[in-house]
């Protein structure tokens, strides 16, 4: 990131920021076209907007590694509440203020807009990042110019959808998932699964072991998790220490093998660091259609496995039960 000093803004100007930025040295950029004003017919005012807009332009100029276009398509990428998520922080980066995610997205719009107005007005397109510090800086939000690197977008991007102690999907990117799958299978008349692991005894492993202990076992479910399922499955951390996994095109049969595998790697990874306690991993799974056509109802049938499973790992050694599915692999 790069702080920038204000400068004097032209008056008479109807688009205007509130601090105009000084130029950052050129570093072997040929991006001139944001920074020259052409002289070309003008339309009402386009003199003056093109004055204007120059001096932002050329306040902006940097290298490739520089420009607030990637934007855009990072946002495609995201689903809606990672989207909020994500310019939520992209504004608090760019004015140093604190926005709801709704206020972000009508600002986000609002930008949009502004782009779409100065490209009319001048009639050559405008680039995002002098929509965007001028739409800003006539609101007077931009009180500590910022200009983003194109790491750092992708680190805010990444950061929307990770949870930051695994590295596994988040909750929200597991809702989104969860919804692309199911209309996906709706689609193409396949079937998926469901899987949801939650640690047994997970808490006095905590308490015994201590925080730091615990975040390791939680990272070591995330290792077993990721070592065991393929390239086309989604795991997610859901909550505290519950876990949740997508696999695309599985049977029953196959969603317990994979956790009877995760539960097997987990007992080489995780137990060693609670040694003293009963740790393990239980899981149920749903099927998709069969448990269920909507994402609540497949969540639900996959949770009542699991604490079917969690019921049957608690019973005393000896006592004869039925085994339900989704039973968890002792650890």
């Amino acid at each position: 990131m790069r702080n920038m000093e204000p400068s004097t803004v032209h008056p008479g100007v109807r688009w205007k920021p509130a601090r105009v930025v000084h130029a950052l040295p050129a570093r072997g950029s040929d991006d001139t076209r944001e920074t020259s004003v052409r002289s070309q017919p003008a339309l009402p005012m386009a003199d003056e907007v093109r004055e204007q807009e120059a001096l932002v332009a050329n306040a902006l100029q940097a290298s490739s590694g520089y420009l607030l276009e990637p934007v855009s398509d990072n946002l495609q990428k995201l689903g809606r509440p990672p989207h909020s998520a994500f310019l939520q922080t992209l504004l608090r980066g760019l004015t140093n203020i604190e926005a709801t995610e709704k206020e972000s997205i009508l600002h986000w719009d609002g930008i949009l807009a502004r782009r779409r107005e100065l490209t009319e007005k001048l009639g050559r397109p405008v680039l995002l990042r002098t929509a965007a510090v001028d739409y800003l800086g006539e609101l007077q939000l931009m009180r500590k110019p910022i200009l983003l690197e194109c790491e750092e977008l992708e680190r805010l991007r990444r950061n929307a959808a990770t949870d930051p102690l695994t590295g596994l999907k988040n909750r929200r990117m597991f809702e989104e998932y969860l919804a692309r799958e199911i209309s996906r299978s709706t689609r193409y008349g396949s079937p998926f699964a469901l899987l949801l692991l939650d640690l047994r005894r997970f808490k006095l492993a905590n308490d015994t072991y201590g925080h730091a202990t615990g975040d390791e076992i939680l990272r070591s479910v995330a290792r077993a998790s990721v070592e065991t399922i393929r390239a086309s499955d989604i795991a997610c951390r859901i909550g505290g220490d519950e876990f949740a996994i997508i696999l695309p095109r599985a049977e029953r049969s196959s969603a317990e093998t994979f956790a009877e595998r995760i539960a097997k790697k987990f007992k080489l990874y995780g137990k060693p660091l609670a040694a003293g306690t009963p740790l393990g991993i239980d899981y149920g799974a749903a099927i998709f259609p069969e448990d269920g056509k909507g994402a609540a109802e497949l969540f639900q049938t996959a949770d009542k496995k699991l604490y079917e499973s969690k019921q049957m790992a608690s019973r005393p050694p000896g006592d004869s039960v039925v085994a339900a599915h989704g039973s968890a692999l002792a650890v």
